[in-house]
This record gives structure tokens, C-alpha cells and sequence, in this order.
């Protein structure tokens, strides 16, 4: 019998009511349990259901890949630069130029080829007897731009999975007035796909102007020799490891077309052969490996364009580009304009979707080119 007046010890656990059940201890279930549980975490302060939460999640991933798949490979991208080719081995720069507008009226080609030697009166030499390859294709390029010179630059097609507009295309180069178009590298997309598409587009462009293609890896992949055979009477002018030359006024650049690089089959020692004396030299190769960028800064190109990247074709906010083959995770030369000793690479991002099949933050590209020529240039 407790005493009255003497106050009762109480213990800490008795002063307090007593709280609901402790919460559990959360078992260790690896890396997928970890996942779960950092998801569940905003999920219980947000006041939101785990399963609304993934499932949101999901939505926005089939509204990505939609995106990526249905409209991102239709949206062309048009850029246009300026690049002074005699100041460029002093540290020129290229300088982004307005786009035109192109005509809403649609292209209609011409009967015949506009330029070239053929289109001259003059007969085809033996090698475009043999396939449409030019050695040394001249090009007197128009008079209203003297001392300049303009190119449309295309690549990596994958014919037939690009899905670009051709009628859009067209326009934006009619719009552009190039001198030349050239492509630099994989028009086909490979074995079982046929690449009658991009042929019969290249044959358009070559109705209107003088074209010059290299060949990628996914040309030799489909087959080069097919592909020759089927560019075979469209006009277009095939460089492999050889070179044409575009004269304006008493100014040129002469052309030096390699086979891919990424596949090794390049020879820039051969694709110079031809090059007048100090004539500014302008690279056309599919792939910006690392032998071709050494080579083409030892013999001096002023200028280089190539493609073979397609930018990554899957971009991420501030990281760019994921990978890219011979390039591996994070890449450098991904598109855009890099600087090789004394030569500034081009590599544009290409016009076709191959697998994935996807784009991401990285819309297909037309290249519009004015180089800067003699006096001008210096």
C-alpha cells in the first residue's frame, strides 16, 4: 500500500503515450529493391500512388519514343555558313548565314544534266562511260557570285528508311542556288533494302545540278558495285579516291573524293592526284575517323565534310550525343563544326533514320555551304 504524499517514480516510457507500431525495417533486396523504394519516397510525399507514378512514367516514355519515331525524322533542319577558304589556315571561322526562303512552287527538274562536260557538247570521258565516275569533272559555276562558291551538302540517306520530304528538299536546295551537291556517303541502308529511292533522287538533283557522292559503309554493305550499277546513267559523279575540280571565274576548289574511312578503303594521296597547284582542297569522306582527320590536316584540305554519325541520332540535354560507332560512348566529333590542324571538318547529322528508327533532339540535316574564294579569301 503506497504511502500518501510521496510521489510515485515514473518511469519515461509510462509518461508518454505510447506511439502506433514502429515502422519495419526495410530488408536489403538488392539494386531493383533500392530502385522501388527511391521512387516510392517522392511518390509517399507528393501524396501520389506508387502505380500513378509508373504509370506516368510509362506514358511519357511511349510519348518520347512517339515523338522520336513519327515526327522528329520528318522535321528537316536547314543550316547555312560561310566559310573563307584562304583565311581558313589562319584561323578563319565559319560564319552562320540566314536562310532563304524556299519557292512554294514545286521543283520541276530539267531534261538535261546542268553541268559537267557532257552538258557542254563534249563526249563523256571513258571512266563515266564505265559507271559515271569523274576524274576530273570541270564546273563553271554562275557569274553572279564571283570568287564564290556554293554547295548543297547531303548524307547518309539509308535508302529507303529516311523520311524526310523530297519535295521540301528540293525545294530548299532550289532556293539555296548551289553550284554543286555533293553527298557525302551511305545512300543505301544494306542487303534486302532496295536503295531505288534514293537513286532516283539523286538522279532529280542531278537534272538540276552537278552532284558528287563518296561512298559510307552501308554502300559497301548493300554492295558498292550494285550501287554503281544503279547510279549508272543518272549523272551523278561517283569520287572514290579520286577528284573533280569546280572552277569560278579564276578561282576553284578542287574536290577529293576517299572511299570510307570507317571501313579503312581511303586514299587521300590518290584523291589528290589531280589537284591543281594551290588550289584550296575541299574533303569529301563519309566517316571522321581518326586516320582521315590526321591525313586531311597533313596534306592541307582547307575544308572537310563528311558525315557517317547521324549527330548520334539519340541526344541528351547537356551531354549530347550517347554513342556513336568507332566513336564509342559520349563522342566527340558528333556533328558540327570541328577544328583538325589547319582543316574544319563539317559533320552533319544526315537525312535518314536507320535503327533505331529514332530521333532524339536530333533532327535530319541540310547542309548549305558559300566558300570564299581567290582575292576574296585571303
Amino acid at each position: 500500500m503506497r504511502a500518501r504524499g510521496i510521489p510515485t517514480r515514473v518511469s519515461p516510457a509510462s509518461a508518454c503515450p505510447t506511439p502506433g507500431p514502429h515502422p519495419r525495417t526495410i530488408p536489403a533486396q538488392g539494386i531493383p529493391g533500392l530502385g522501388i523504394h527511391a521512387l516510392a519516397v517522392p511518390a509517399f510525399w507528393a501524396g501520389t500512388a506508387l502505380p500513378d507514378l509508373l504509370r506516368l512514367l510509362a506514358v511519357f516514355v511511349l510519348a518520347v519514343v512517339a515523338w522520336g519515331y513519327l515526327v522528329e525524322p520528318r522535321w528537316l533542319r536547314v543550316r547555312a555558313y560561310r566559310l573563307s577558304l584562304g583565311a581558313a589556315a589562319r584561323g578563319g571561322r565559319p560564319v552562320p548565314l540566314p536562310i532563304p526562303r524556299p519557292p512554294k512552287r514545286p521543283v520541276r527538274p530539267r531534261s538535261t544534266p546542268a553541268a559537267g562536260p557532257a552538258a557542254k557538247g563534249a563526249p563523256p570521258s571513258p571512266a563515266a562511260r564505265q559507271g559515271g565516275t569523274a576524274s576530273s569533272a570541270t564546273l563553271r559555276a554562275a557569274a553572279a557570285r564571283p570568287s564564290r562558291l556554293r554547295l548543297a551538302h547531303l548524307t547518309d540517306l539509308h535508302a529507303p528508311v529516311y523520311r524526310v520530304s523530297e519535295a521540301a528538299l528540293l525545294r530548299w536546295i532550289e532556293a539555296w542556288q548551289p553550284d554543286a551537291v555533293v553527298f557525302t556517303g551511305d545512300l543505301a541502308e544494306g542487303k534486302g533494302l532496295p536503295a531505288r529511292r534514293g537513286v532516283e533522287l539523286l538522279r532529280r538533283l542531278a537534272r538540276r545540278w552537278p552532284v558528287y557522292l563518296v561512298p559510307g559503309n552501308h554502300d559497301h554493305l548493300y554492295g558498292w558495285s550494285r550501287l554503281r550499277r544503279e547510279l549508272e546513267g543518272t549523272g551523278v559523279h561517283l569520287l572514290v579516291n579520286q577528284g573533280a575540280r569546280l572552277e569560278q571565274g579564276p578561282a576553284g576548289v578542287y574536290l577529293a573524293g576517299v572511299d570510307d574511312p570507317h571501313t579503312g578503303r581511303d586514299d587521300l594521296g590518290a584523291a589528290l592526284a589531280g589537284a591543281p597547284p594551290g588550289w584550296p582542297v575541299v574533303l569529301l569522306a563519309h566517316a571522321p575517323a581518326g586516320g582521315i582527320r590526321r591525313a586531311a590536316a597533313e596534306l592541307g584540305a582547307g575544308l572537310a565534310l563528311g558525315g557517317h554519325t547521324h549527330g548520334g541520332q539519340v541526344r541528351l540535354p547537356l551531354l549530347g550525343a550517347l554513342w556513336i560507332p568507332g566513336q564509342g560512348w559520349f563522342p566527340t566529333y558528333d556533328r558540327g563544326w570541328f577544328q583538325v590542324g589547319g582543316t574544319w571538318w563539317f559533320i552533319a547529322a544526315g537525312l535518314g533514320t536507320p535503327r533505331p528508327w529514332i530521333r532524339l533532339l536530333c533532327r535530319p540535316e541540310l547542309v548549305l555551304l558559300e566558300l570564299v574564294l581567290g582575292e576574296e579569301g585571303r
